[in-house]
């Protein structure tokens, strides 16, 4: 995967090799809904496949880190 293929996940290059991922979904508390979680397994191969990144920060956009798993998801 490329970072472009990513739904719920924002990428910002910072110096030094670093890269901030921020989980996007603030209209849900940045809760992980199916495909974030499935973005959440595949990010790291992406990551392991940038030789530019050195370390990795994750935030949540809005007011929450993560809620968790959303109760949508929960349910099926």
């Amino acid at each position: 995967m490329d970072y472009a293929d990513y739904q719920h996940l924002v990428f910002e290059r910072r110096p030094s090799g670093v890269l901030l991922i921020t989980i996007n979904r603030p209209e849900a508390l940045n809760a992980t809904n199916d495909r974030l979680h499935w973005e959440l397994t595949q990010v790291w191969l992406t990551v392991d496949a940038d030789p530019a990144v050195r370390v990795v920060l994750v935030t949540g956009a809005g007011k929450a880190f993560s809620a968790g798993g959303d109760l949508a998801m929960v349910e099926h």
